[in-house]
């Protein structure tokens, strides 16, 4: 019998989400936590560079300052930060809740190919609730170390000159295979907490192993998945210039009608479609990743799935 490919991996993952539409609302409850593998790393790393450029434009001539005079204005600054508080503490244990659940349920679906039962997937989530939570943190953090000291080297680097270009690119590749190994690592260590119920510790002991023993896949799978992530990054963006369409044609209507009501309307209409399809494609993407590196976790814990690279060479001999 052949082994597996990751193709196969993320054909079977897509049918899995198409036909369970229930995995989208599972798949957007748990954007908060990031996406499974090496999106996540690029992401920080996104979010770094856009810190960096609104540091750098508005600090300090422009930015604004806020103060805060009185008990009163105080409490309301300690009752605001309480409320932000408690709303992040709710989004952060609904988002880890919800992977745990999807996690739970692809597993089923790919052991017994049928239909995953969600509520004994979501009581799987709320079961492994802290080790997944765990496994989260251990990977924001050791991601966030990757990304500080990758900043930190290539800091004063210049790329005006050939030496420079080079080490940038050295030290760069240098970083992503680190977050790979963090990455592919962690997602293996959730499979074996919430599937094989192993404790924090082993499973990331257990994680780590299996990203040893297919190392070369892991890295494959991490970066066909950050292809389609900006497959998606472009989709989304020419799907909101189609969903502002009804806004602009109702805005020149209201332009020539003089309405101010049916401005608001265009607008309104405009910013649900918009919401509407940017959470859609989040919560499917999402999805598709958790399923994608379950396929992958379940099929490398009992048989092994092949490498394209490998395939490809020993075809060329």
């Amino acid at each position: 019998m052949l082994e597996p490919t990751y193709g196969q991996a993320i054909t079977g993952a897509w049918r899995l989400v198409w036909h369970h539409k229930t995995l989208w609302v599972l798949g957007l409850l748990s954007i908060a936590v990031g996406h499974f593998g090496l999106n996540t790393f690029v992401g920080m790393l996104l979010n770094l560079a856009d810190a960096n450029f609104l540091l750098a434009s508005w600090w300090p001539e422009n930015a604004p300052v806020i103060t805060v005079s009185g008990s009163e204005g105080l409490l309301w600054v300690v009752w605001l930060c309480l409320v932000l508080g408690a709303v992040a503490i709710f989004v952060a244990v609904v988002a880890v809740l919800s992977q745990g659940a999807l996690i739970a349920a692809s597993g089923e679906w790919f052991r017994k190919r049928s239909s995953p039962n969600m509520s004994r997937a979501w009581r799987k989530g709320v079961k492994h609730f802290w080790r997944l939570l765990g496994v989260d943190l251990i990977q924001k953090v050791l991601l966030g170390g990757v990304l500080i000291i990758l900043a930190l080297l290539l800091r004063g680097i210049s790329t005006e000159t050939t030496q420079g270009f080079l080490l940038v690119v050295i030290i760069s590749t240098v970083g992503l295979l680190f977050a790979v190994a963090i990455s592919s690592s962690t997602i293996y260590a959730a499979g074996y907490v919430v599937e094989k119920e192993l404790p924090l510790g082993q499973a990331l002991v257990e994680g780590w192993r299996m990203f040893e023993h297919h190392l070369l896949v892991s890295t494959e799978m991490s970066l066909v998945l950050l292809v389609l992530n900006l497959a998606v990054l472009a989709l989304v963006f020419f799907g909101s210039v189609l969903t502002i369409a009804p806004t602009l044609i109702l805005s020149l209507i209201a332009g020539f009608t003089g309405s101010g009501a049916l401005i608001a309307l265009s607008v309104t209409v405009g910013g649900f479609l918009l919401v509407l399809f940017i959470a859609l494609c989040g919560a499917l993407f999402n999805a598709l990743t958790v399923s994608a590196w379950m396929y992958l976790f379940m099929k490398m814990h009992h048989r092994g799935v092949t490498s394209r690279i490998l395939h490809w060479l020993k075809f060329a001999r």
